[in-house]
């Protein structure tokens, strides 16, 4: 009989184990872990999930363009009007961001009996670039989205400057909540399908002026034939602020290398519908005092932005105080992108034609109009590092 009780005492220490192993199949000790048991990794915890992280990325803006540079020669004057174009090779000084840190921060519960995660997550990026060239005896500077203002301008008289200064700013703001089941596809390898909603907001200001000094003789006429004149500045302010929500779908996966250590990667996709708004203001300021006289454009454009991101790294993660807690460390190469932003304004020339009732002769009427380009893409590429702590 004490044979019998000693077989069914082990027996139940064995049952106990394998329960164990099995609710908490993130245990180090074992990289076999159990097949389709959830990837959760605590057991009898509170059930809720922290994280806090630290990203740091280069933004990226299609079509942003500070100014166009060219090679002075005798024959360099750049004319509004396409019947007078003259050709000359110009190159485009686009704007570059420097590396910017911005923060991570995540809140989630485990509802363990579905084993079903809900988290919310918030991300937040600022940067900010300049771009600032003076006349060095040979390199012009020109505006490549000149305003109606310049739309007189001739060979003789050039819209061609010696001096920028510009100045980009981006505000990234990202929300979304989404709703995951982890499982183990083997015992190495587990995967977290997700969905929920995602919803940004991405701010982009910029400022251009454009300079010329009084020693250019051809400047000596300008006010009376429609050019900007000496000691004058051209000043362009464009704000642009996107929101968007919609839809995002992903997948998580980890795969164990060693003990604690394994490699992590996200694909995600989602869809945003929201609204573009535009304000795009052009004026003259005078070098010294400023006294700006502003033309406003604005737009508003509601659109879909579909957007991507990926992310491949590092991590590291353990379990403590009998498997009620965990924490996990993260190192990955981040990148994500965003269709159908910051759109940009450029004017064009057009011809109207009347047809005097009288006479019967026909005038033909030259405008600048302005015409917004759209489907340009936003980027940012980095680093992402972040602490998970669950409890």
């Amino acid at each position: 009989m004490l044979k019998k009780r000693s077989a069914l005492t082990m027996l139940s220490a064995m049952v106990c184990a394998i329960h164990s192993l099995s609710a908490n199949p993130m245990n180090q000790e074992d990289p076999q872990r159990s097949y389709l048991y959830t990837s959760y990794p605590v057991k009898d915890s509170v059930g809720l999930q922290l994280n806090l992280g630290i990203i740091y990325e280069q933004m990226r803006v299609g079509n942003a363009v500070a100014a166009e540079s060219v090679i002075e020669t005798d024959t360099l004057h750049i004319p509004s009007v396409p019947q007078d174009f003259i050709n000359y090779n110009g190159v485009n000084q686009r704007f570059n961001f420097d590396m910017a840190v911005g923060l991570k921060a995540g809140v989630a519960y485990f509802f363990e009996p579905d084993g079903w995660l809900l988290s919310a997550n918030v991300e937040w990026l600022s940067a900010q670039t300049t771009y600032a060239q003076q006349y060095d005896g040979i390199t012009r500077y020109f505006p490549t989205d000149y305003p109606a203002v310049f739309s007189n301008v001739t060979a003789e008289f050039p819209l061609d400057f010696q001096a920028v200064n510009a100045n980009f700013n981006i505000d990234y703001y990202l929300l979304d909540v989404v709703l995951s089941n982890g499982s183990y596809f083997s015992g190495a390898f587990t995967f977290e399908p997700f969905g929920g909603i995602q919803t940004s907001w991405i701010n982009y200001y910029t400022y251009k002026q454009f300079s010329r000094d009084s020693n250019n003789s051809a400047q000596t006429n300008a006010n009376t034939n429609g050019m900007l004149p000496a000691n004058r500045s051209w000043v362009k302010l464009t704000n642009i602020n996107f929101w968007g929500c919609g839809p995002e779908f992903g997948l998580n996966a980890n795969y164990y290398l060693v003990k604690g250590f394994s490699v992590y990667s996200t694909l995600q996709l989602a869809i945003l519908l929201g609204q573009t708004t535009l304000g795009d203001s052009t004026g003259i300021v005078e070098n010294n005092p400023s006294t700006p006289t502003f033309q406003y454009m604005g737009d508003t454009n509601n659109l879909m932005s579909p957007t991507t991101r990926a992310i491949l790294g590092l991590q590291y993660d353990a379990n403590m105080c009998n498997d009620t807690q965990h924490l996990k460390i993260r190192a990955g190469f981040d990148t994500r992108f965003y269709f159908n932003q910051h759109p940009v304004v450029r004017y064009e020339n057009q011809f109207l034609y009347d047809r005097n009732v009288t006479s019967n002769e026909l005038y033909q009427y030259e405008i600048t109009r302005p015409r917004i380009e759209e489907n340009n893409t936003f980027s940012m590429v980095g680093l992402i590092v972040d602490v998970t702590y669950d409890f």
